[in-house]
């Protein structure tokens, strides 16, 4: 998959492909936060024996 392609998803199928690629990347225990009151986080996982709390942002529009 390109990475503009990533804007046309919808946000179900959004999280699906960075589950997928979180999991190529060696990470486990993939656990999606509540929608609200997760302090920023949007995905807990492991890799490595450590926790990571990875926030999750999705724009249409050009950064730059």
């Amino acid at each position: 998959m390109e990475v503009h392609e990533f804007d046309s998803l919808p946000g179900d199928q959004f999280e699906r492909v960075l589950e997928e690629l979180l999991v190529q990347n060696g990470f486990t225990e993939i656990e999606y936060t509540p929608k609200s009151a997760d302090f920023g986080a949007d995905i807990i996982s492991k890799k490595d024996g450590q926790r990571y709390a990875i926030q999750v942002k999705r724009s249409s529009s050009s950064p730059w």
